[in-house]
């Protein structure tokens, strides 16, 4: 059974289910997106379904034994649905401080606001 994905970059795909973040936002601002809480903003992108998440898992830079070494967290809407987050710190370590997201989060803020979130489609 797949799991589905909240894309909103590179990983939407052909075919894909449009769908919206609420109380989100996209960050651009670094060499690839992120999204980072904002109440009152929302976040455009598709629902995919996923049955290998080690494939997606490797594009994304996400070390599943390791979070902090991850380029990006996959983390969980209240509904499920699950997404990829940037994680300021290893992009800075990996892109250097010039290029990485100047976010005021880190993984607990994002998965707490994702908790009380759903996707809608």
């Amino acid at each position: 059974m797949s799991d589905l994905l909240f894309a909103y970059g590179t990983l939407r795909g052909d075919g894909a289910e449009p769908a919206v973040l609420v109380g989100f936002r996209k960050r651009t601002d670094g060499p690839y997106p992120t999204i980072e809480p904002s109440e009152g903003d929302e976040v455009e992108g598709a629902l995919v379904a996923v049955d290998d998440w080690a494939e997606k898992d490797r594009y994304e830079g996400r070390n599943p034994h390791s979070p902090e070494r991850s380029l990006y967290w996959r983390l969980t809407a209240a509904d499920g649905v699950q997404m990829y987050v940037g994680n300021p710190e290893h992009a800075a370590e990996c892109w250097g401080p010039q290029h990485a997201w100047d976010v005021g989060y880190d993984r607990q803020t994002v998965a707490d606001a994702l908790a009380e979130t759903e996707v809608f489609r």
